[in-house]
């Protein structure tokens, strides 16, 4: 046999002894998802909390303690409602602070 015909031959022995693990291992099935995600239709929200001393909110079903000088930063969607946990200094345990706009842009709230 000739000397390109062994190299041919062992080349091609090679490949098709490699071809099932490089296969397996090729991107392309993970390239096309079976189920697209959704778009995020949540407002991304902002809630810092200026006094010198620590609040609670409710949002939603949750109760969120911002300290003083601090940032809380939310993801809720439009029409969520934000409410004081605790007495404020304008406000009461209970009373509505702001309702999430249905805008796509980011909101702030702050709380003095």
């Amino acid at each position: 046999m000739k000397l390109t015909t062994r190299i041919l031959a062992a080349t091609l022995t090679v490949a098709i002894a490699t071809a099932p693990s490089l296969a397996s291992a090729a991107p392309l099935p993970g390239i096309f998802h079976l189920h697209p995600v959704a778009p995020d239709s949540r407002i991304h929200y902002t809630v810092f909390n200026q006094a010198d001393r620590f609040y609670q909110v409710r949002i939603g079903d949750k109760t969120y303690e911002i300290l003083p000088h601090r940032v809380l930063k939310i993801t809720a969607p439009a029409g969520t409602q934000v409410y004081a946990a605790v007495d404020m200094h304008f406000h009461k345990n209970g009373s509505l602070l702001h309702e999430i706009a249905p805008t796509g842009d980011a909101q702030t709230l702050i709380l003095n």
